[in-house]
């Protein structure tokens, strides 16, 4: 599971609109110039230590520039000013997934749940908490907020993970997803963006399907 949703949910995009202080930096990341656009935003912040979402986008920034500890501190700062805003949630919650820190990040997408109204931001939160769960084998909960997260959209990658989770608890009956589910390798939206301001995120990862030849075997071939 930790391997299939390395970079899961990739293209769930904030909803919001575009700050006018922050184009440049904006137009910099979404270019991947994700050096030029933390310099952009840190000489933004120098002038304007209170601007929660300037510190969002840095801790963005950083993510993918592979400095999870230190983007944690930007989406920290940014709670700190705004609690009210559940993408910071939802950032933070994608730098501790991506330190492995699951507790916390099962914490942190739970209190931006509270917080989520938006759908996108709502299936982002549950995918981002449903993955941390199957990673401390709390495979109910996990199977949970999959289900939950299939409810507002349906992912072929996101049947995957599910199967996953009901092969996990041992239900073999639930655990085979439809055939033309357990058949594909397919790019699928990836992790890294679940909270992400790019609109139309494009990094992608493979589904792996060698899991369900190990539901077939295990379970007698069992399909739904």
């Amino acid at each position: 599971m930790r391997r299939a949703c390395a970079v899961a949910l990739l293209g769930v995009a904030i909803a919001r609109p575009v700050r006018a202080d922050v184009p440049k930096a904006l137009s910099d990341f979404k270019a991947g110039r994700y050096m030029e656009a933390a310099a952009e935003l840190q000489a933004l912040l120098d002038r304007s230590p209170g601007d929660a979402y300037a510190y969002f986008l840095l801790g963005h920034c950083l993510l993918r520039m592979q400095h999870p500890d230190d983007a944690e501190k930007q989406f920290k700062r940014a709670i700190e000013i705004d609690p009210t805003k559940p993408e910071y949630f939802q950032g933070l919650a994608l730098a501790l997934k991506t330190s492995a820190d699951w507790q916390h990040a099962i914490q942190t997408a739970s209190d931006g749940l509270i917080r989520a109204v938006d759908p996108g931001t709502r299936y982002g939160l549950l995918s981002l908490r449903g993955y941390a769960y199957g990673a401390v084998n709390r495979w109910a909960e996990a199977a949970r907020d999959f289900e939950a997260a299939q409810k507002i959209r349906s992912e072929p990658w996101l049947s995957v993970l599910l199967g996953k989770s009901y092969f996990s608890m041992g239900d073999c009956d639930r655990a085979m997803p439809p055939s033309s589910v357990s058949s594909i390798s397919t790019a699928e939206p990836g992790m890294a963006c679940a909270s992400c301001p790019q609109r139309g995120c494009s990094s992608r990862g493979s589904v792996s399907t060698r899991w369900a030849a190990m539901v077939t075997a295990t379970c007698g071939g069992k399909a739904r």
